[in-house]
Formats: structure tokens, sequence, C-alpha cells
């Protein structure tokens, strides 16, 4: 069986169903969801394991290293899933309108239950990213 799991759900203020919500709340199933968040590097560095969209969002949680189990909310994100499961980054769980919430939970219960693939995962994002992207942007754009 898995350790005691501690679940914290991040979603923005437009996300649907939760307009209601404090900025922090706590489910009767101990998940704690937090809304508009400010601090989420912080949140980022705290977790073993996240589970996103596949957004720009990845590419922070490549910079920290966190290993992630993505899922393509919007069409355009399908090939960024692909490809973070194709270089060993990521677990491509599948596309929001068709993945259930039994192969979510099968499939990160089985990511939170191997360390040795949260590491080698982990591994491969830290090589993915350093962090000085934009400041090659800007040197790109000033020698133009």
């Amino acid at each position: 069986g898995l350790p005691a799991t501690e679940v914290t759900i991040v979603v923005g203020g437009s996300a649907a169903g939760i307009g209601a919500l404090p900025p922090a709340s706590q489910s009767n199933y101990g998940i704690r969801i937090e809304k508009n968040v400010l601090d989420m590097a912080e949140l980022m560095a705290w977790a073993d394991v996240a589970v996103t969209g596949a957004g720009t969002t990845c590419w922070e949680m490549c910079l920290l290293k966190l290993p992630m189990a993505v899922i393509g909310v919007a069409e355009n994100q399908r090939p960024i899933a692909e490809a973070l499961e194709r270089m060993g980054t990521a677990i491509h769980l599948g596309d929001a309108k068709s993945i259930t919430r039994q192969e979510i939970a099968t499939r990160v219960g089985r990511l939170l239950g191997s360390q040795k693939e949260r590491a080698e995962l982990s591994k491969r994002c830290g090589t993915m990213v350093d962090g000085r992207g934009a400041e090659r942007v800007v040197a790109e754009l000033v020698r133009g």
C-alpha cells in the first residue's frame, strides 16, 4: 500500500465549480484545495508528484525537478504531453475529455508507489530546463 498521502489541489479563480470556495478549504476526504495561490513555486517544491495540464507550468515543474503526470486539457497541449512522455520527463495520462478518474488514480498511485520512477522522471526533468531561457532570448534579441 501507499504511505499516508497529502493531496493539495491548486486551481485558478476562474475554474468551474469553485467560485464559492474560500481561498483555502478542506474537503471531506482530507484534500486541501488552494485557490489563486501566490506561492506556486513553494507548493511545487513541497510536492513529491504533480498532476497538471500539459501547459507552460510543465517547464516550471521541470526546473524544480518535480515528477509529473500530465493531462491534455486543451487540444494544443496534446503534442506537449506526448513529447514530455517520449522524453521520459512526464507520464502522459491522456486527454481531459477521455481520461477517467480511476485511470488517473491508478497511474498516479503507481507513480507515488515507485521512488525509482519518480527519481528517473526528476533526473530527466533536470536535464531539460535550466531556468536561463529568458536570459538566452534577451541575449538573442540584443544581438539582433
